[in-house]
C-alpha cells in the first residue's frame, strides 16, 4: 500500500516496501540508522509490535533512515522468523558450495543482499524457535538469528534501507518467505550442526533419519538431495547395531547409494556420491573406528555369554520336550509341533506355554494335558491344547534402531514386523511400550 506524506522523504515505491514487512509478512520493524548500523530505540527487544502504528511512523519520516526487523516471533505469533546472516565468502561457500545454489534458493524464499556475494541474508519462517548462534568459518561468519537463551530476538537490517557501503538492500530473487515443514526444519538444524557442535539434538537426528527413510519421501531438485545424502552416508558409516558392525565401508556406502536412488529423483551423479564417501572416510574414519572398537568388544562379550546361556537354555528346552516325548509316541508329535513354532514356557506343573503359531498367524496360550488308559506311565497319552488367542499376529522380524550419532542414553527404539491372518505385513516402530499401545489401537489384533 502506498502512503503519501509531505513528511517522509521515501518514494511511494519505498513506502510500499517498508509497509510490506508488517502488513504482508507479519514482521515488526523499527527505526534504524543503517548508514552507521545503529538503532536508537530502547527496549526494542520487548516491544509489542501489535501496538505500533507503522503507517503513522512511516508518514512522520521515522523510517527514512532505514529499518530493521526483529527475529523471533512474528507480530501475530504464528511463526518464528529465522534469518541466516552470512558475512564472508567462506561462510557462503561452506553452506552453498556455489553461487548457483544461492540463486536457486532465492527462487523459493527471500534472500537479500547489497551487491556483495559474500554478505547475504536468508529469511525463513519456522514453526518453532531456533537457537541463535554465531559460527566462525575460516575468515568468515555465519550467524543464526532467531532467539537467544532468554527468548529475545535479534535485529537485521532490511530493504529498502541503504547499506553503509551505499548500496540498497534488495531481494536477490522472490520476495516471499518460505514456511519450513518439519523435515525442512530438521534439515536446516542438521546443516547448522555440521558446521558447529551440539546444535542438533540426538532426538532431532533420530527424527530426521526416520523421515528420510519414509517410503513416500522423494527429494527433487533444489530440495536438499546432497545434504540428505551426506547425512545418510554418515549415519550408515557409523551404524553398529544388528549386522552393521560386520559390514565393510564399501557395503555401507552401497546401501547409502541404494537409499539415494530410492529417495532422490533425479539422483545426483555417482561421482558426486563417491566424493561424499571419500570425504566421510578422510574426515571421520578415526572417530568412527574409535567409536566402533568398544562396540565390537561388547558384542563379542555378549556373544560369548549368549553362547554359554544358549547351550544351557537348549538343555532345559530339550529336557522339557523329552519329558513329553517319553510319555508315548504322541509326545514326539507334540515336540515336533512346538519346535516348529516360537514359544516360551510359563508354567512347570502343569506344563503351559505361550506359542506364536506360524501357520495360524497368531499368538495364543497352550497347555499339555494327559489322559490315563489305566496301564500305568506307558499308557498315558499327552495332548497339546491351544487355548485363548492373545494377539492375531505372528512375529516375523525385529530390528533394534540405535542412532550412530547419539551419545546419551535413551529408550531403545524397535521396528517389529508381524504377519496378520491375511498374510500381510504389519510394521510397528517405537519403544516396546509404545509398540504395545499401537497394537492395542489397531482393531482386531489384540484380543
Amino acid at each position: 500500500m502506498t502512503v503519501s506524506s509531505p513528511t517522509t522523504k521515501l518514494t511511494p515505491e519505498q513506502q510500499k516496501a517498508v509497509l510490506r514487512w508488517p502488513e504482508t509478512l507479519d514482521i515488526g520493524i523499527i527505526q534504524a540508522y543503517t548508514s552507521t548500523k545503529k538503532v536508537s530505540l530502547n527496549g526494542w527487544q520487548s516491544l509489542d509490535f501489535g501496538k505500533v502504528d507503522f503507517k503513522a511512523n512511516l508518514a512522520n519520516g521515522v523510517y527514512d533512515t532505514g529499518i530493521a526487523v526483529r527475529t523471533g516471533k512474528t507480530i501475530s505469533g504464528k511463526y518464528y522468523l529465522v534469518v541466516l546472516d552470512f558475512d564472508g565468502r567462506e561462510a557462503v561457500n561452506a553452506w552453498f558450495e556455489s553461487w548457483e545454489n544461492v540463486l536457486a534458493l532465492s527462487k523459493k524464499t527471500l534472500v537479500e543482499w547489497h551487491q556483495d556475494e559474500g554478505k547475504i541474508h536468508i529469511f525463513v519462517f519456522s514453526p518453532e524457535p531456533l537457537p541463535s548462534r554465531r559460527i566462525h568459518i575460516k575468515d568468515s561468519y555465519l550467524e543464526i538469528r532467531c532467539q537467544n537463551e532468554g527468548g529475545a530476538g535479534q535485529l537485521v537490517f532490511v530493504s529498502p534501507s541503504i547499506h553503509k557501503e551505499g548500496n540498497p538492500y534488495t531481494a536477490l530473487g522472490c520476495d516471499k518467505i518460505e514456511v519450513m515443514q518439519p523435515i525442512d526444519l530438521l534439515r536446516i538444524k542438521e546443516k547448522i550442526g555440521s558446521l558447529c557442535d551440539d546444535y542438533m539434538s540426538d532426538a532431532d537426528r533420530d527424527k530426521y533419519e526416520a523421515m528420510l527413510h519414509d517410503q513416500g519421501l522423494i527429494l527433487g531438485e533444489n530440495c536438499g538431495r546432497h545434504d540428505a545424502t551426506k547425512f545418510i552416508v554418515i549415519c550408515y558409516y557409523f551404524k553398529y547395531s544388528d549386522e552393521w558392525l560386520d559390514l565393510t565401508d564399501e557395503q555401507r556406502f552401497e546401501r547409502a547409494w541404494q537409499w539415494h536412488l530410492t529417495h532422490c529423483n533425479p539422483p545426483r551423479p555417482r561421482q558426486e556420491f563417491n566424493s561424499i564417501c571419500k570425504w566421510v572416510v578422510k574426515t571421520l574414519r578415526r572417530k568412527r573406528d574409535e567409536f566402533h572398537a568398544p562396540k565390537r568388544e561388547e558384542r563379542d562379550r555378549i556373544r560369548q555369554q549368549s553362547t554359554e546361556h544358549y547351550g544351557q537354555h537348549n538343555e532345559n528346552k530339550t529336557g522339557i520336550l523329552d519329558r513329553i516325548e517319553a510319555t508315548n509316541s504322541l509326545g514326539l508329535e507334540i515336540k515336533k509341533i512346538l519346535d516348529a513354532d516360537i514359544w516360551t514356557q510359563t508354567s512347570e506343573n502343569p506344563l503351559k506355554f505361550i506359542v506364536a503359531r506360524s501357520k495360524a498367524c497368531h499368538i495364543c496360550r497352550c497347555s499339555i494335558t494327559y489322559s490315563d488308559s489305566g496301564k500305568g506311565e506307558v499308557g498315558k497319552t499327552a495332548h497339546i491344547n491351544y487355548g485363548s488367542i492373545l494377539i492375531r499376529l505372528y512375529p516375523k522380524r525385529i530390528t533394534l534402531h540405535e542412532s550412530p550419532l547419539k551419545f546419551l542414553e535413551a529408550p531403545p527404539q524397535y521396528t517389529l514386523v508381524f504377519e496378520n491372518q491375511n498374510r500381510q505385513d504389519v510394521r510397528v516402530s517405537g519403544t516396546i511400550e509404545s509398540i504395545v499401545s499401537k497394537l492395542r489401537e489397531m482393531p482386531g489384533y489384540v484380543v
